[in-house]
């Protein structure tokens, strides 16, 4: 630094196939040509082998590698000119199966050129030059505008324009934005960790969530886009879709949808959910999708193989507005978290359930749920003064962190952990078990309370750490009563707990008061907390553990 030249393309990743050294890094260089790549190639080993037969010789263990060559080959009998390198790029672009975003540069040829298929990329314009990127937190202060490619474009930069062409080679304009202003969100200022900052910021994050949909008495519908009344008052199962995280807090809304709206309602893994059978198409079928990114390689796919079999409306509940998924889905509900840098969700896992909250209410609202009882007077307007008050539950939530620190001290020197809770706290658990492994490294299971005597008890032994999750609410006795089982064989006890909870012998954390029905919001924290301070101790890479990425653009 500084690089002389006027052009370059670069990446922060290593490769998705091939171990993470120089021969796989990206950009990869063939012939004539450079190239980086986000995403994945499926059909890579048969290409290569074409290839191959064909005397090229690879040097990488990627799947980018054969984009490479036929880049190389398409462009050396290109002419110069924007519609002649778009035409090579959408040919080579032909040959592939997969998801990806493609940027290429050329000897002798002054420009970027770019293809998008499943997988994000934005252009954008700034005073001292022209980008090309797959998330637009990497481009800080440095553009003024963003367009949005859409899938099957090819993109064209060349110093000072940018030009696009569309999936069957014509000259396309897409929508220029103003750009998001993230550089102060990004810093970390007085924090030793970004996801500490984040968890921190959980408070903010759920009231910024909140706040525009119990701005008024009652929330309105039309704040999830055109349509939404009627969309939701013909609503006759939901389908939550999501990954990691996402569908943890998916499980939470689960159990809003069912109880507040009273809508059949089931929560699936995306990657899964596309492989499954799919039931006749009806108008009153509604995919909610969920992500952090709003790129999500799976949920994206789930998102787009309900729209394409016209199997009904879709909600994208997610952080970025200009993501794919806002923008694909017939309805959208922001969580307003901010930039989220940690590998590991925390904020906007909480906002996540916010939004899943508040949208029962409002399909509760518009499905006249509250007018069926003379005793659900007050009851709409109860539940959202509840809402109102969580980020004051997350702020008491967070002051147990010299407590959590303090186990995980003791977590830390073990090999295993397992989670247990019962209902809606159940998702709390998983996550617990995901955070902890995420960032600790050390094995982590979940199960239901009720499921430990139906296999899981038996990697319990003397010293086993056994975290329960236990609410005040109908399942408390028998949540005590499965601790007691696994203590009885050896666990040791670690139990979140509400006021109720008594047990001789359990180390025992009191989260604050909350409503039952709200009470995954007082469990999310000190579950966060225990992951981040049992990394700690044993100094992983908290914002980046290994093998992981923030944004998953692969299936």
């Amino acid at each position: 630094s500084p690089v002389p030249g006027s052009i370059g393309i670069g990446h922060t990743r290593w490769a998705t196939h091939g171990p993470p050294d120089k021969k796989n890094a990206h950009p990869l260089t063939v012939g004539r040509v450079a190239v980086a790549h986000n995403g994945i190639i499926e059909n890579h080993a048969e290409l290569r082998r074409a290839l191959q037969k064909d005397g090229r010789r690879f040097s990488s263990d990627t799947d980018t590698e054969v984009f490479a060559h036929l880049l190389d080959m398409r462009l050396g009998a290109a002419a110069a000119g924007d519609a002649a390198e778009a035409a090579a790029m959408r040919a080579a672009v032909g040959r592939l199966r997969g998801a990806f975003a493609l940027a290429a540069v050329a000897v002798g040829r002054d420009k970027i050129m770019c293809a998008r298929r499943g997988a994000p990329l934005l252009a954008a314009m700034g005073p001292d030059g022209v980008y090309v990127t797959s998330d637009a937190h990497a481009l800080e202060r440095r553009a003024e505008t963003v367009a949005f490619p859409e899938d099957g474009d090819i993109v064209i930069l060349s110093p000072g324009r940018v030009v696009f062409f569309d999936s069957s080679g014509r000259p396309a304009r897409r929508k220029w934005l103003r750009a998001p202003d993230v550089a102060d969100e990004a810093a970390l200022g007085d924090h030793a960790h970004f996801m500490r900052k984040e968890m921190l910021e959980q408070p903010a994050a759920v009231a910024a969530t909140l706040d525009p949909l119990l701005s008024r008495e009652r929330i309105v519908p039309r704040l999830f886009g055109a349509g939404a009344s009627a969309a939701f008052e013909r609503i006759q199962d939901v389908v939550i879709a999501a990954c990691g995280t996402s569908y943890h807090a998916g499980l939470a809304g689960r159990r809003w949808l069912e109880e507040r709206a009273e809508i059949p309602c089931r929560a699936e893994i995306a990657s899964e959910y596309r492989g499954m059978p799919r039931p006749r198409p009806r108008a009153g079928d509604l995919l909610v999708a969920i992500s952090q990114s709003g790129e999500t390689a799976d949920t994206l796919g789930a998102l787009r193989d309900f729209r394409e079999r016209g199997l009904g409306r879709s909600l994208a509940i997610c952080n970025t507005a200009q993501s794919a998924m806002a923008r694909e889905a017939s309805m959208f509900l922001p969580t307003r978290a901010g930039i989220e840098i940690g590998v590991a969700s925390t904020k906007t896992f909480t906002a996540q359930m916010a939004a899943l909250a508040a949208t029962s209410l409002a399909m509760a609202r518009v499905r006249r749920v509250y007018n069926q009882s003379p005793t659900s007077d007050g009851a709409e307007k109860r539940a959202m003064t509840e809402l109102a008050a969580l980020p004051e539950i997350i702020r008491k939530s967070l002051e147990l962190e010299e407590a959590v620190q303090k186990w995980a001290r003791a977590i830390a020197k073990t090999l295993g952990v397992i989670f247990v809770a019962r209902g809606r706290l159940l998702p709390l658990a998983l996550e617990g078990a995901l955070k902890l492994k995420e960032l600790s490294y050390i094995h982590a299971e979940s199960c239901p309370a009720g499921e430990l005597k139906h296999g899981t008890l038996a990697l319990v032994e003397r010293g086993t750490p056994v975290i329960g999750l236990a609410g005040d609410d109908a399942f408390l006795p028998k949540t005590s009563a499965n601790l007691a089982e696994a203590e009885a064989r050896g666990a040791r006890l670690f139990v979140l707990a509400g006021k109720d909870f008594e047990m001789k012998g359990a180390n025992v954390i009191r989260v604050p008061e909350c409503p039952e029905w709200l009470s995954p919001f007082a469990f999310a924290a000190p579950t966060q907390m225990l992951a981040y301070h049992t990394a700690l101790e044993l100094d992983r890479d908290i914002d980046k553990p290994r093998n992981l990425a923030k944004s998953v653009t692969v299936e």
